[in-house]
């Protein structure tokens, strides 16, 4: 430990020791700058990220609602943060969007199958009136802004996830924060099995048996109530070791809360999305 006076070049802060009692600064050495010392650094901060990101995952698939009882009652450390799995799954989905149930294109909002055309035609056509532009630049012109938009706009899923729990389980009288956990926590897991193991197991399967591709793109409403099915058993095991409800009330309110997540939440936000992107193009 250094025992000499220590100027922080921070914040000028007079210290003794390796780092600043005043904004936590660290005291560099001629061994920090070696390359060594750098390998040591990256191979700490891989195993550890690892190690921590490995935990986590099996964690929300073998004992769901288990990540955010823990970190709400203040066992985080083991933990990758909540908040930094969703961003990655968000990342991971942006890489590879197979599907683009997250960030619909400007046509599938136009088109009469998925119920948007009460708004989007309405502003679409303004739209164009407005900037003298054809439908063909505006669909150009939305693709191209909706795919940075979305980036940021994804975590809006979580605070609305978040109001739905609060008022499901409001006699439990939990913080607003320990909702916001548990929705990300679900809004994650919802992610990594629609947006990515799904598509993967679509990807892979195609290659071994071309007509896989067929099973999930032709109109197939089985892959949908699978995921469903999973999805519905996640909640069921999640919100029972969060929220301690008895098993029947358990059960009715994952059913309500996966009803309202499918027509209320992803249909509010795919609608406040379409609109943000239309006040930028």
């Amino acid at each position: 430990m250094l025992s000499t006076n220590q100027t922080c070049k921070t914040c000028g802060n007079s210290f003794t020791g390796k780092f600043c009692n005043q904004c936590g600064e660290k005291v560099y050495t001629e061994h920090d700058k070696s390359i060594f010392h750098i390998a040591d650094e990256a191979f700490h901060f891989v195993t550890h990220f690892e190690g921590r990101f490995l935990t986590t995952v099996k964690t929300i698939f073998t004992r769901p609602g288990k990540l955010a009882y823990d970190y709400c009652d203040g066992s985080r450390k083991q933990y990758f943060k909540p908040i930094s799995l969703f961003l990655l799954c968000i990342v991971l989905y942006l890489l590879f969007p197979k599907f683009d149930g997250l960030n619909m294109k400007f046509n599938s909002f136009l088109s009469p199958q998925n119920n948007f055309t009460w708004l989007t035609k309405p502003v679409a056509k303004k739209k164009i009136q407005a900037s003298s532009i054809t439908l063909e630049k505006l669909n150009e012109e939305y693709n191209k802004e909706s795919a940075k938009v979305s980036k940021i706009f994804l975590l809006m899923l979580i605070p609305l996830t978040a109001v739905v729990l609060y008022l499901l389980f409001y006699t439990k009288h939990r913080y607003f924060f320990d909702h916001f956990i548990m929705a990300t926590e679900f809004t994650s897991i919802m992610v990594i099995m629609v947006f990515l193991l799904l598509p993967l197991i679509v990807v892979v399967g195609s290659w071994i048996y071309p007509p896989v591709a067929l099973f999930v793109t032709d109109g197939n409403m089985l892959p949908v109530g699978i995921i469903h099915l999973l999805l519905l058993t996640f909640l069921v095991m999640a919100f029972k070791r969060f929220y301690q409800q008895t098993w029947f009330l358990t059960i009715l309110k994952s059913v309500i809360f996966l009803a309202i997540f499918d027509f209320g939440i992803m249909y509010v936000y795919q609608c406040l999305l379409f609109l943000l992107v239309m006040l930028l193009v």
